[in-house]
């Protein structure tokens, strides 16, 4: 057995190399391209904000029109500041594009911006998810050519847009409402609906359709309470924070 293996794993260990060295790079370039995120952040940066579409998005009566990053930056005209700005990306998203970031940086701080909204059920499972994951396949720690089969055999998280409203709807009826008084409503699923049957009333005691419509749209958008202790974001977090450890530790 050992006689038939060894020829396969140097084989395996050829094609990977092969791989690695002629095709890789134009994968990259195809289904990750996100890479080139962190590709631009300049070799003497010291500071990095990580945004979302948050950061870049303005009003059309906006005097300022910078980023978020920009204005922070600003308290600190002495440090080399960057933003690594991504629409839809997470926690998970930005863990995986710092583990590239080359071991000679001179990162020192990294900003971790949080969206209140990004905790609600139809962002964790927002249609934009399943790119979001296949872009992140070929930057997994695994050998590129492992990498590639993974990406191939769609090996990441994978969902039509009626599974995700499927899953945001589920989540609804599932997290339940903990609160240290008595509140009337289990889920958003039930407040929502009460809400829509209820209705907000104008002064003239006729409910009002427009505010009830956006009364529901906030309680779907922010009906919601964060577990630090066991939400997938304190996980990423941490390992953010153990990443950027390993990193002062290696210099």
């Amino acid at each position: 057995m050992a006689i038939k293996l060894v020829p396969l794993l140097v084989l395996l260990l050829l094609i990977n190399l092969l791989y690695t060295r002629f095709f890789f790079e134009k994968d990259l370039q195809k289904y990750s391209s996100i890479i080139k995120l962190v590709r631009d952040i300049p070799p003497d940066a010291r500071v990095i904000y990580l945004g979302e579409s948050s950061n870049n998005t303005v009003r059309g009566d906006d005097l300022d029109k910078r980023k978020i990053s920009d204005f922070t930056a600003d308290y600190y005209p002495g440090l080399a500041f960057y933003d690594l700005t991504k629409p839809a990306a997470h926690a998970e998203i930005f863990k995986v594009l710092l583990a590239h970031v080359p071991d000679e940086s001179e990162l020192e701080t990294v900003i971790v911006t949080l969206t209140l909204r990004s905790f609600n059920a139809q962002w964790i499972h927002s249609p934009l998810e399943t790119a979001l994951q296949k872009s992140l396949v070929l930057l997994r720690p695994y050998p590129p050519l492992v990498n590639r089969f993974l990406l191939s055999f769609k090996a990441y998280d994978i969902k039509d847009s009626e599974e995700r409203t499927r899953d945001f709807q589920k989540q609804w009826e599932r997290d339940k409402f903990h609160f240290p008084y008595d509140f009337p409503h289990d889920n958003v699923r039930e407040w929502d609906r009460w809400m829509a049957q209820t209705g907000i009333m104008n002064d003239s005691g006729e409910v009002d359709r427009e505010q009830t419509i956006l009364a529901c749209h906030y309680i779907k958008a922010y009906g919601f309470q964060i577990d630090t202790l066991s939400t997938r974001l304190e996980r990423e977090l941490m390992e953010i924070q153990m990443f950027l450890s390993g990193v002062k530790e290696r210099r």
